[in-house]
This record gives C-alpha cells, structure tokens and sequence, in this order.
C-alpha cells in the first residue's frame, strides 16, 4: 500500500464523518416533515409531483400495499424469467448461449425476487452478459429496494406509492451507486490475464492482506452504522 493510498482511504473515511451529522439531521427534518433548507426552493416541485402521482395525503390500507408490493415483485420475477429464457435471442450474448432451462430459470428469477440468490448454475457458461445484468445483478438491486422502503422510519406516516417509490428509489442510489464503478472495475480485472508475482505484488496469504480485509470490513461497518447514530433513538 503506498502513501497516496493510505491518504485516499484517510481521505475517505474523514469526508464520511464530516457529512454524517449534517446528513443525518436532514435526513431527520425531511422524514419528520420539518422545516429544512430546500423546502422554500423545492416545495413547488413536491406539490407538483404529489398532484402528478394522485397523492392526497392519506395512507394506503394494508390491503393496497400489499397488493402492490406483490405485484411489482411479480412483475419482476416475470422480466427476469424472461430474460433468462430468451438470451439466445437477445443481445450481449458472444458466446452464444441459449436459454436457460425453464425450471433453473423459474427458480433463479424466485429466488431473487426474494432476495435469497441462490445459484445453482456455472454463472459464465449459462447466463448470457445481459442475463448477469438486466436479470441477475439487476434484481439484486430491486429486490433489497422492496424489502426495505423506509417504513421503519418513525415519523414517516405517509404510506402512499410516491413515498415508498421515492424513498426506495433514493436508497437504492444512496446504498448501490457508489458500488457499480467498483464491479465495473473488478470485472475489468477479473478480465486481464494472470501475471507471475513480482516484488510489488501484494500476497493474499500474508498477515498485512488479512489485516488491510478486516479493517475495511470494520471501517464499512462502522460508516453504515454512523448515520443511523446521527438520527438519535
């Protein structure tokens, strides 16, 4: 690890801590429905929405909220179904394969809608590139998206579909953003061929790799802990 690294990590970590607390306030104000910086600007642009998506400021009865939280994972369990089983047809597929069998193809587009993932497949030898992405890697998204749309904040009472597209589709940029850059570039990597070790090779089998693994899953860890702490109980 050189210097210009360890100040980038260094970098990092304080930029998080120095936003956490004027975030989490924010965030606090907006989901209590107090006054904040950019409701003077933005309130026009939120009463538009509201009259363009029909909300009137009543919640939705249990009965409507899930009847659309199952049929918007229907829906998607459904494209991905399809997209598995048309790949041949479909680009981004260079090598050529052809659909996925139907019975892995309805058990991998249920499995994650709900969220649980399970692979029984070679992913590179039966998934075309579009299948990994606008099927698989897409879901993975969408899927976490459904499951956790904000309704835990306390205060937030308004359950109505604007609210729980918007804060779904706000933490699924707040939460998966940052991580596309990143697979994008292990995927390039993961591409290159293997090269013998060489003196600036970092081993994998050292106490310096296991040490820089655990400090980053305690340093994330800790990051997605730290704006929770800022709301307050």
């Amino acid at each position: 690890m050189t210097a210009n690294g360890w100040a980038q990590i260094l970098f990092f970590f304080t930029a998080v801590l120095l936003v956490t607390a004027p975030l989490g306030a924010y965030m606090h104000r907006v989901l209590e429905g107090e006054n904040h910086f950019l409701r003077r600007p933005l309130d026009w642009l939120e009463r538009l929405v509201y009259r363009l998506g029909g909300v009137d400021g009543h919640e939705q009865p249990w009965t409507v909220y899930t009847g659309g939280l199952l049929a918007f994972s229907a829906f998607t369990l459904m494209v991905t179904y399809l997209v598995q089983r048309l790949q041949h047809l479909l680009p981004l597929n260079p090598q050529g394969l052809g659909p996925v069998e139907a019975g892995s193809a309805f058990n991998t587009a249920a499995s994650f809608t709900t969220n649980t993932n399970w692979q029984g497949y070679v992913g590179e030898a039966t998934m075309s590139y579009l299948s990994q992405m606008a099927g698989l890697g897409w879901h993975n998204f969408i899927s976490a998206a459904t499951g956790n749309n904000g309704s835990a904040f306390a205060g937030l009472n308004a359950n109505t579909l604007w609210y729980n597209t918007a804060l779904g589709i706000a933490m699924l940029v707040g939460r998966f953003l940052m991580i596309v850059p990143a697979l994008a570039i292990a995927g390039v990597l993961a591409g290159k061929k293997s090269v013998p070790p060489s003196p600036g090779t970092l081993p994998t089998t050292g106490p310096l790799f296991a040490t820089l693994l655990v400090g980053v899953i305690v340093i994330v860890g800790a990051l997605t802990f730290f704006p929770v702490l800022s709301l307050g109980p």
